[in-house]
């Protein structure tokens, strides 16, 4: 446990539609999942370098001045940072989820998740979902409704050594904010 908060960055805490499947068409998504407000945030801008949706001064400020480190996950394009050891205290990883659908597809998924928060991000609906509640061990996950089908994902975790270790979400939620901040730039 110990370690949570020290190895590599989270990796995107939402896994793929089953393959058989592939989850509800979006005709049967669930009557209480919300709709993304127009403007759509465009994301594509951002699929060769999904470091650039934290400003170089958000990223001095959230990842220690620490580059990040472009990965292509399942999901789609992401950013880690490796930050634990840093005054930041934390392991990132930012991702544009276009796989699952978007927003009201994962709603469609609520029942799966141990933890279920709807929060507002930046005047976008978003959600704090995580498979087993580890927030007490500096994890939180955050996904935000950009586009009807397209979501970004910011996973945190916190080093034991974080004033906010045992409150990662705050934090995760202020990340979220600057990343939407960042994308309604370009709109």
């Amino acid at each position: 446990m110990l370690l949570a908060g020290c190895d590599g960055p989270p990796a995107p805490s939402t896994t793929l539609p089953a393959t058989s499947g592939g989850g509800p068409p979006a005709s049967s998504a669930p009557s209480d999942a919300p709709t993304v407000p127009s403007p759509d945030l465009d994301t594509n801008r951002f699929a060769a370098n999904p470091c650039g949706m934290l400003t170089t001064e958000q990223a001095k400020q959230v990842a220690g001045g620490l580059p990040g480190e472009v990965r292509e996950s399942a999901l789609g394009p992401s950013c880690n940072w490796k930050a634990a050891d840093t005054a930041a205290k934390n392991n990132l990883a930012i991702t544009v989820n276009n796989q699952i659908g978007g927003i009201a597809q994962f709603y469609a998924r609520k029942s799966t998740f141990k933890v279920w928060e709807p929060v507002q991000v930046g005047g976008y609906p978003a959600v704090i979902a995580l498979d087993s509640d580890a927030r007490n061990m500096g994890l939180c996950a955050l996904e935000i409704g950009t586009a009807q089908k397209t979501m970004v994902s910011v996973d945190t975790r916190l080093s034991v050594s974080a004033a906010d270790y045992a409150n990662p979400c705050q934090r995760t939620l202020a990340i979220g904010e600057m990343v939407v901040a960042t994308l309604k730039g370009g709109n």
